[in-house]
This record gives structure tokens, sequence and C-alpha cells, in this order.
């Protein structure tokens, strides 16, 4: 759920809270401190309402006063009784019957735990939870938080008492009992003490926690040795029973012991068949899924979940959230504004002090400690599987597994719409998109459950005995069935545990780690102007390229079932949060883009390997084929254009014949142009430039024309498409690409207004690129600064203006200055060798590759107009060529971070290196991915 942030919550609206209790709950006698709790609950739910309510009473005249304070009183002190309390249950039926569900839910909760601490208290103080001060209880000391989830009027809660604090958890806590049986083995074995769950007092159905306190680590080194090594061991036990879900709000740091506050998921099981285009991505899927990446503790998304950054366990944290902040307070023009913020919390990282200060420790520091735990404890499984499997089985029928169908931040936005006066009374709205998400499986009941728990305003929760294959809701309704018991997966892991498996796993932390740290440090990363060797020498080259053949074809995953392949790539999700999944099969990123670049390498490598390439192509073409079946963009990079760019050369290479299939195919992308948008690298402009336009209709020309015209924003000389203050002078995103597709359907629209309009939007479009030119480059609005790369910046620049000028260069009607247009060729060339190669990245799309590759193509362009000394530039191209390769070959391919695990991409990944540096190495100076080429 959003946050609400309001530095003066209290006296908000404080007249309503009241009010709404004492109308809505007359019948409970209720302590002082019960009032407090539901009216900060009461504040939560109504804020949104009562701004709305004002503003709408301001608007009308509606409110006393002189000023906006005085008629924020009025509102409050006068209308916030029973006038506003009959409005909104008038207009908001369904927002106040929800509303006082959760009340009465969180003040039953609320009574019921004050009753059992009350009962309990001498536990607590014989356990030594609490001080013996706790003895003469008064109720009015007493302050209950509900803590995380709420299910079925119960949730965990932290109780204040006297300044003393302890957790109160309704559910049975035989998951904490296993794992503290497991560790109790591995610390006998180890000869160490390894307790890394709360103490707790067992009551049946509830259970209390000693509250942990996040602690300093008294001798700074060896204890921090100590602390990752334990953090090792708490990682393999996570990985072996499945726990998922440990981000760093489970974890707390208690000196020199990382604790597990909370296990909400052991035994986890993946309740839906994982759906996939080809055999070979399933099995990838169904690997990454069983991986120690599932666990939660480690900063890498999984490929089936989506966190706003870096929520995990031992680095996390560091993610985007978003707040809203009340502003105007205490006036009639209150109001709220969201606010994206990147959020830091640390309190699960261990740390020192020194003078005065917090000194956190960094886990890049003791690495190695934190591979030797997880390595001992894996280990040592590996070589005593039943007597770990011994202990597992003693909870197999006790163990009640939560079963996770969405992620809970789902849950939580709905549960926020139903309460919000928006959508409140549209339900069925929020319902029915609710289930269209789940459309692919038979998901009635479940469905049903979900919504009815909702309404209850509970976060839907399911769960099925661990050695069972039924999933059940909190009512005891059986919505679910899976093909494994979760008992059976664990059986199944820890039998098949290898040392194999065990290092497969030990390169996936190290990388996890070592990858997020280079995303949040990129600035730390070397640059290839660091290589100092001026040896040069083309078998540099040559052994390169045979090396990164070598890298795809030792990572790519052959499906003997159905003849297909792919890759497990690193990527950078929408959140900025690292991840591994199968590719998809387009030219900018997929298969596609892998294809070409093995294919164009082939008579550059030595005969066996030549083989095997050819080996693998068949693959390739049965997956790109498969996945082709499921695009939904038609683009030459992020569609259907690119991919059957790359069909066309891949089936000659099988000896398949595409052309006529190929032909239809490109018919139907022209026939479905005119509802595109404009962007270059996923929308129209990428297709126009890769489609014969002579041999298409004057119809299909205008309404080419007619989108452009339409999605143009103009202001004053100028004009772009999309946002103006993010729209950067960009080939991918901006108006670079856009103009490629403006210059060729100026050539074939015949004299007519849109001609004459598109030609005005051309020159704009420059004007607007013209304001963004520097003295070094074009500033790029991401970081005010100037950038060379094929994507944003001087490369794409480069492109599009010699492109422009050999498409206008015998228009003798043309309103572009050429002259203009090798200024700014000249321009661009000068940024790409400031900026442009010494990047900390290798690829085509934003490296150095895509630079190089650029300056191979337009060679014949300087050559030809007498630009530059061709000579100083080819030389320039080839040490740089060697400096990447050269630096490839000792330290490893700038792709991501240079990490274990690659980006095989064309565009963002070691493909992209491939492709120009075979490009280069055979003189080739084509563009056919630089910018698109004709595909029919």
């Amino acid at each position: 759920m959003v946050k609400m942030e309001n530095t003066e919550k209290n006296k908000l609206f404080n007249k309503f809270t009241r009010n709404f209790i004492q109308t809505n709950f007359s019948e409970y006698d209720m302590q002082n401190c019960e009032i407090e709790f539901l009216e900060d609950k009461v504040l939560d739910i109504y804020m949104n309402t009562l701004i709305l309510l004002i503003n709408e009473k301001r608007l009308l005249g509606i409110l006393k006063g002189s000023t906006s304070e005085e008629r924020y009183e009025y509102f409050n002190d006068v209308l916030c009784g029973k006038y506003i309390i009959d409005e909104i249950a008038k207009r908001f039926p369904k927002l106040v019957s929800r509303s006082l569900t959760q009340l009465k839910n969180y003040l039953l909760l609320y009574r019921k735990v004050e009753q059992l601490f009350l009962k309990d208290v001498p536990k607590l103080i014989q356990n030594r939870f609490i001080s013996n001060q706790c003895e003469n209880f008064k109720m009015e000391d007493l302050q209950i938080t509900v803590s995380g989830d709420f299910h079925n009027g119960s949730g965990v809660c932290i109780l204040f008492y006297k300044g003393e604090r302890v957790i109160y958890k309704g559910k049975n806590n035989f998951a904490n009992q296993l794992l503290i049986e497991i560790f109790s083995k591995l610390g006998d074995e180890f000869e160490e003490s390894l307790e890394f769950l709360p103490r707790y007092i067992d009551c049946g159905d509830y259970y209390w926690e000693e509250y942990i306190e996040h602690t300093s680590i008294r001798n700074s080194n060896i204890s921090a040795s100590e602390y990752y090594k334990r953090f090792g061991y708490l990682l393999a036990v996570a990985y072996l029973l499945n726990i998922s879900d440990l981000h760093f709000e489970n974890i707390l740091a208690s000196g020199d012991i990382p604790k597990l506050v909370d296990v909400e998921t052991i035994f986890n099981l993946q309740p839906y068949e994982i759906l996939s285009e080809t055999i070979a991505d399933k099995d990838l899927l169904k690997r990454n899924a069983e991986s120690v990446l599932l666990t939660g503790l480690l900063p890498l998304a999984g490929s089936n979940e989506v966190f706003g950054g870096d929520t995990s366990g031992i680095l996390g944290g560091k993610f985007v959230g978003e707040v809203r902040v009340i502003q105007n307070q205490m006036r009639d023009d209150i109001s709220v504004k969201r606010q994206v913020v990147r959020k830091t919390n640390k309190s699960h990282l261990p740390f020192y002090i020194s003078e005065g200060e917090e000194q956190y420790f960094e886990v890049k520091d003791y690495l190695r400690e934190l591979l030797f735990g997880f390595k001992k404890v894996t280990s040592y499984v590996e070589n005593q599987k039943n007597t770990f499997l011994s202990i597992i089985e003693k909870y197999s029928e006790k163990i009640d597994v939560r079963i996770l169908f969405r992620n809970t931040k789902d849950y939580s936005i709905v549960r926020t719409l139903l309460l919000s006066p928006k959508y409140s009374e549209n339900d069925n709205i929020i319902f029915e998109k609710f289930k269209n998400k789940l459309v692919n499986y038979q998901s009635d009941e479940l469905c049903e459950s979900e919504i009815k728990q909702l309404e209850q305003m509970d976060i839907p929760y399911f769960s099925m005995k661990s050695n069972s294959c039924d999933v059940y809701d909190l009512y005891g309704n059986a919505v679910w069935s899976t093909y494994y018991s979760p008992i059976e997966l664990i059986r199944k892991k820890i039998q098949n545990l290898s040392v194999h498996i065990i290092e497969e796993q030990y390169k996936l932390i190290e990388f996890s780690i070592s990858s997020t740290l280079r995303l949040y440090n990129q600035e730390a990363l070397p640059r290839i102007n660091d290589v100092e060797d001026k040896s040069y020498s083309d078998s540099i080259l040559y052994k390169g390229v045979q090396n990164i053949v070598d890298r795809l074809l030792g990572a790519i995953y052959l499906s003997n079932s159905d003849q297909t392949c792919n890759w497990l790539t690193l990527s950078i999700n929408n959140v900025d949060c690292l991840e591994l999944s199968p590719m998809d099969c387009t030219l900018y990123g997929g298969l596609s883009g892998v294809a070409l670049a093995l294919i164009e390498s082939m008579t550059l490598l030595e005969e066996d390997y030549r083989k095997k390439v050819r080996s693998v192509l068949p693959y390739l073409y049965n997956s790109i084929l498969k996945k082709y079946e499921y695009l939904t963009n038609d683009s030459f990079y992020m569609g259907r254009m690119g991919v059957l760019y790359t069909l066309k050369k891949l089936s000659k290479e099988v000896g398949k014949d595409l052309d006529n299939w190929v032909n239809i195919e490109i018919d139907n992308v022209i026939s479905r142009l005119n509802i595109g948008d404009t962007d270059f690298l996923t929308g129209i402009s990428s297709v126009i430039p890769a489609i014969r336009l002579e041999n298409l209709n004057k119809v299909t020309f205008e309404e080419l024309s007619d989108i452009y015209i339409k999605q143009a924003k103009e202001k004053d000389n100028f004009v772009f498409w999309g946002n103006e203050q993010s729209n950067n002078v960009s080939l991918a995103h901006g108006n670079l690409g856009i103009e490629l597709a403006l210059v060729r359907l100026i050539k074939v629209l015949d004299n007519s207004n849109n001609k004459e309009t598109i030609s005005t939007l051309l020159k704009k479009a420059i004007n607007f690129d013209n304001l963004q030119r520097r003295e070094h480059g074009w500033v790029d609005n991401r970081n005010f600064s100037h950038s060379a790369n094929w994507c944003h910046g001087a490369t794409g620049v480069l492109l599009s203006r010699i492109d422009l000028y050999n498409q206008l260069k015998n228009d003798k009607t043309a309103t572009i200055s050429s002259t203009d247009l090798q200024q700014d060729v000249i321009h661009s060339l000068q940024d790409i060798k400031e900026v442009g190669l010494n990047l900390a990245n290798f690829s085509l799309c934003h490296g150095v590759s895509g630079n190089l590759l650029t300056l191979v193509h337009t060679q014949n362009f300087f050559d030809e107009n007498n630009i530059v000394n061709n000579y100083n530039l080819k030389k320039f191209v080839r040490e740089n060529f060697y400096k990447i390769h050269l630096y490839g070959l000792q330290n490893g391919w700038m792709c991501n971070f240079n990490t274990k695990y690659d980006s095989y991409a064309l565009f963002t990944g070691i493909s992209g290196i491939l492709y120009a540096t075979t490009l280069y190495l055979k003189n080739d100076i084509k563009s056919d991915v630089l910018l698109p080429n004709i595909v029919s």
C-alpha cells in the first residue's frame, strides 16, 4: 500500500475521526488507547475522501470563513459531524461498509491481543521477554500496532508497554521449530552456536516472540567475518528448504548474528504451471525458479517477479517507492501529491560504532566468508542427506505452507482502490481486471476466494499441508491443486543435490552480489582506455571472436524434445533490478540478434567452431519461428520486422525456403501500420525504412503521414513527439529515428498537403535537435551531460544525419541544408571520440562496439566528402577494436557489468561485440542493424 506521509496527521480532520467512531462504535465500551488506535485507522482510510469533499465544498462556496485556514476549521468543526458522515454513507456506501469491516476487525484483534497479553504477562516475565516492571498491568500504558499483512482478523502485532516490546503472532510456529532444530544440528556439527531465530513462547495456536533490536558489532573485522559466514549458513538452509520472500524487512542484524524475524513461506511452491513458448524456455525457467535466487536474500529479481529495486536481505533497502505527501495542511485547498522516491533502509545490515557514528559493513568485503558459509552447509547436507531429511520428515505433516498466487503488493493495491472514493463503487471493474491476469489458468474458485477475502479487507491467504497437493483458503475451501506436494519437491531437491549443483548456486551468489554492486556504482568499472598495450595485432581480434563464440555455445541450452534452444540472459528490468530470464526472439534483445551475429562470424571461425555453429542454427531457426507466433509488436528492433529479416537469412543457412511466407507476413505488418506509434525502437518509424515504400499505394502513404501529423507536438518553431522534458536527441526514442521515416515519406508522397506538412515537420524536428546542441555534443536530459551512444546522443546523430544527407542529396526541392547536416556529422564525430569510447560497456546500444561499428559504416561518407582524414579515423577504429578485445580476453567482456552470467543479446550483450568485430574484420560497411535494412 502506498504510504501516506503527514507530519500533523493526528490533528487533521480530528472532529471527523472522533465523530465517526462515536457514530459507528457506540456499542463498544472503549478505552482511550483503543480510541486513539482506531482514530489513526479511520484517518488512513478516509483521508482521500475528506480531501475530495473539502475541495468540492470550497469550489461550491459552501465553506464559511475569510481565509483558507478558517474555511478548513469550518469544515472540520461544523460539517465533519452528521452532515459529512451522512454524505459519505450516501455517496460511497461500499467504502463505508468495507471500512467498518476493517475497523471492527482491527478493534477485535486489538482486544484479543490485549487480553492474551494480560493473561500471559507472567510467562513473558518468567522467560525474560519483558521485565518485572510490567507486572502491575495498566491498560492505558499498552500500545499495539498491527504489522504486515492482515488475514481473517489476524495479523502480527507489536506490543509496546512501559518502554518494552514483544511480538504477537497468531499462528503455530512449527516452521520456526524445524529451523531451530536444523540450525542446532548444524551447530553441533560445526561446533558453533547458531541462534538465527528469536526466542519464542509457544501457546498453541499463537506464540509470543522476543523483540529483536538492531545492534552493533563490537569487534569489527572478526565479528563481521563471522556475521557473513553465518549469513552463508542461513542462505544455504533457505535454499535447501525453498524459503522465499526473505527480503530486507525479514532480516535483522543483531550484533554478529543475522536474525530471521519472519519466516512466512517455508517449503515454497510455485502453484502455476510454467507457461512458455518453447520447451527450452520452460526448462530454463524451471531451473531458475529452483535456484538460490528464490530466497529473496540475494539482490536479483527472479524471472517471475519484479521488485521496485533491491529489496534483498543481504544488500537490500534500496528501492523505488511512492509516497503521498499532504500539502496545504489545515487549509481548504488541502491536496495530496504523489512523489516517487528512492528509499534506503539499513536496519538489516551489520554495523559498528566509530566516533559515535554508525558505520555499515559491505558484503563485497566479506564475499569469501559468505560463500564459505554457503558451501560448508550445502556440502555437509550433500554428504548427510538422510540425516537432514530425517529432521524435515518429522514436520512434514505439521507445517502449513503459504502459497502466493500473486505478489502481496498487488493485493494491497486492490485493497487500497476498494477504499478510495474514485473506485470503491466501481469494484466490478477492479475485480474484472484482477481476474483477467489469470486468464490462462482455470482459476474461477481462486479468484472468487480472493475477491471474498479482499471484500473483507484481508490480504488473501492460501495454504496447503506440506504433504498435500490441495490448496485451501481461510474458509476451508479447496481452490487449487498442484502436481507435487511441497515436501516432495524438498525431498527431490535434497536427494539430487550434487557438487555440480552446489557450484552452480555458488556462482549465482557471487554473480548476484557483484553485478548489483556494479549496477549501483558504475563509476568504479574500468574503461578500455586503461589498456596500455600498443602492440596491435589482428590475431587478437580473431581470438576475441572465437572466445565470444565459445561463450555463446558454452551457455546455450538445447532441448531435444522440440529442437529449440535459448540462453538464460542477464538484463535490467523496468525497476532497475537485475534479472536472469530466457531471451525473446527479437532482433534487439533476443534470439534473432544472436543468430545474425553467429551467421556473420562463421567465415572467420576455425572449422570445428564453424561446425558447432552450424549445428545450433536449426535449433535457433525452430525457436525463432515458434516464438514469432507470440509477438505483438511490428517494429524492426522489438517486433516482427526484425525477426522476419533474420529468418530470411537464417532459413537459407538451414536449407529452408521462407521467402513467400516472409512476404505475406510483411504485407500483414503493412496492413497494421496505420495504428502504430511513432517511436523508432518500438514503433513504426523503424518499419518504414525496412519496407519498399514504392510498392505501397497512395492511401497508405497518406495514412502513415497522418499518424506523424496527429502525434506531433509543436511549440514555437520546433516539433517533437512524446514528452518534451524527457525528449533527448535520441535515435531510439527521440526525433532522430522519426526523421528517418519522415524523409522517406517525403520522397513517396505526391504533391499534397501532407507532403508539405511532413516536410515542415522534418525541418522543425531538426530545429528541436538543434536547440539541444552544445559545445560538446547534445545535452542528455537524463543526466544533463552529453552522451555518445547508438540509442541516445552523438552516435545516433551521426547515423541519422548521414542517412538524411544520402536521402536528400539529389532532391532539388529539399529545404534541409546539406552543409548543416555535414556540420552535425563533424560535431557528432568529435563527441564520439571524446566520450563514446571510454564507456564501461562494450555493447552496440549504449557501448563502445556500437560507436566503432558506426564509424566503420560511415567510412565511405567521410571519404566521399573529405570531412576527416580517413587514414587517421581507420587507425583510431582499429586501435579501439584492439583495446576491446585485449581487455575482453584478459578481464571479461563488459556487457552488463562483466559477470559470470553474460547478456547475450545483440544490442545489449556479447553478440553485439561479435557482430561489430566480424563486420570490421570482413571490411563490411553495411548497416543492417544500426539502421533498418530493407526486409523485402
